[in-house]
């Protein structure tokens, strides 16, 4: 696994250094929630500033600070001035409250995750950073189809769908191309022409598996002239034959 990540990123760095003019590349901004592989890329990429995008910073602080009076916009306010020995003071206050030791171990984890990742905060307010929306496209673009509701794909239409589902989104045109219809059949000409030979022949034949098929029918057999016997009686091969 660790390979592939390297692979990866060195896939990245090399398209940057393609792509721009490094000379002038002041920074690459690399947003994501923090993972250890998205970190790697920081090892890789040319001037790196690493950034915890909004969507998880969010979801960890709200986590933090649930069911504490104006836990949220205390946190949030710390974590705006750069007030980390005033952040940690907060945690430590949540975490002396009253709950279950269950719910203090999940934001014991909260607490290690926004402090892991505290310059990555700060980052965020660097004048070139912009927002991520990668999360976004994820979870509304792709998972909404892909893996939502739960719904599953086989690996060869999995790529397919994605890049379906991304033109989509960009409010592309999809044209299909026209099947063009396959040539007619030839009629059949190498027939030898009907003489009254080869017509009798057929006529005979087909009289003769007529009669088996007659003799195979009760309702035939029976010679009752009723209407659907006037009608089976009068499409037999032998009538079309002679």
């Amino acid at each position: 696994m660790e390979g592939d990540i390297n692979t990866l990123w060195e896939r990245v760095a090399d398209y940057i250094v393609v792509q721009f003019d490094m000379d002038n590349l002041k920074n690459v901004f690399l947003s994501g929630d923090g993972a250890g592989w998205i970190r790697k890329g920081e090892e890789w990429l040319p001037n790196c500033i690493p950034i915890l995008d909004a969507y998880h910073m969010n979801k960890a602080v709200i986590g933090l600070t649930a069911s504490v009076p104006e836990g949220k916009s205390r946190a949030m306010a710390l974590l705006n001035v750069e007030n980390e020995d005033g952040f940690n003071a907060l945690c430590c206050e949540i975490l002396m409250g009253p709950m279950l030791a269950n719910q203090q171990q999940r934001k014991k984890k909260l607490v290690d995750y926004l402090s892991r990742n505290w310059q990555r905060i700060q980052n965020r307010k660097l004048d070139d950073a912009l927002g991520c929306s990668a999360e976004g496209h994820v979870s509304h673009i792709l998972l909404a189809r892909l893996s939502s509701r739960p719904l599953g794909w086989g690996e060869n239409n999995l790529m397919t769908m994605a890049q379906l589902r991304v033109i989509k989104a960009n409010k592309e045109q999809i044209s299909y191309a026209k099947n063009k219809r396959p040539a007619s059949t030839p009629a059949i000409s190498h027939l030898p022409p009907m003489t009254p030979e080869i017509h009798e022949r057929i006529r005979t034949t087909v009289s003769k598996e007529f009669t088996i098929t007659q003799f195979s029918l009760p309702i035939l057999i029976a010679g009752i002239s009723t209407s659907l016997y006037q009608a089976l009686h009068g499409l037999t091969f032998a009538s079309l034959a002679s």
